[in-house]
């Protein structure tokens, strides 16, 4: 699932906890020993925790091979009985994971091994489970987002001001075009993947759809060839 995305991708949730003891899972991405559909002992892991039985606080996780690194913490476990926005941005390029709560940056912490998200055999992916045999999360789930690409923490504020009912319009992606011999090849970096939209009237947003032509990645751009009047 999430593997497909890329390399820099950020996990939005607005989720309410009622209280799950120790290691509860609001979000799970990997594998585990057992395999597709077993939560028995992690292997690979993208996880938010709704309370570290080390330490008791709200926790952003990945690991790699059972080994856990760039382990976030929150000042205190995920708040019961009322509904918190939460945004994990996973940056495996730089090597700099984010969390951010209720709008605001809690912290930051550096991805110290070879993990990936590109590289994650995340053949479970789950909401209220984990990879290991812990005790599931109970709550409920308003809003769950995934984007490819990293939100600011101007996305996020906005976002989170404007709350769970209101897309704030994601990443945005930088284009450049071209335009020869009556062809338009519109080029943007592969680190933000995108469908290229055409219309022919402006005037009515309904009237997009999916551009005539293929997208071609090399050397970490990705470029498409639209047909062009040049009148």
């Amino acid at each position: 699932m999430i593997s497909s995305l890329g390399d820099q991708i950020t996990l939005e949730i607005w989720t309410t906890w009622n209280g799950s003891g120790n290691w509860g899972r609001v979000y799970s991405f990997g594998d585990s020993v057992g395999g597709e559909g077993v939560s028995n002992q992690g292997l690979d892991w993208l996880d938010l925790i709704t309370q570290s039985g080390d330490n008791g606080l709200l926790s952003a996780d990945v690991a790699i091979d059972g080994a856990g690194t760039a382990r976030l913490l929150g000042p205190a476990p995920l708040p019961q009985g009322v509904e918190t926005h939460v945004v994990f941005v996973i940056d495996a390029v730089t090597k700099v994971n984010r969390l951010y709560i209720n709008g605001q940056w809690i912290t930051s912490a550096a991805i110290q091994n070879a993990w990936t998200v590109s590289g994650m055999n995340d053949i479970n992916n789950w909401l209220g489970r984990g990879q290991w045999a812990d005790q599931r999360y109970l709550g409920s789930f308003n809003e769950f987002r995934v984007y490819t690409g990293l939100l600011s923490q101007a996305e996020v504020a906005t976002s989170f001001a404007r709350g769970p009912d209101q897309i704030t319009g994601g990443v945005p992606v930088p284009l450049d075009a071209t335009l020869q011999d009556g062809v338009l090849t519109i080029t943007w970096p592969s680190t933000t993947p995108a469908t290229l939209q055409s219309s022919t009237d402006l005037s009515t947003p309904g009237a997009w759809g999916t551009a005539d032509g293929t997208p071609v990645e090399s050397n970490g751009v990705f470029s498409q060839d639209v047909p062009a009047d040049q009148d």
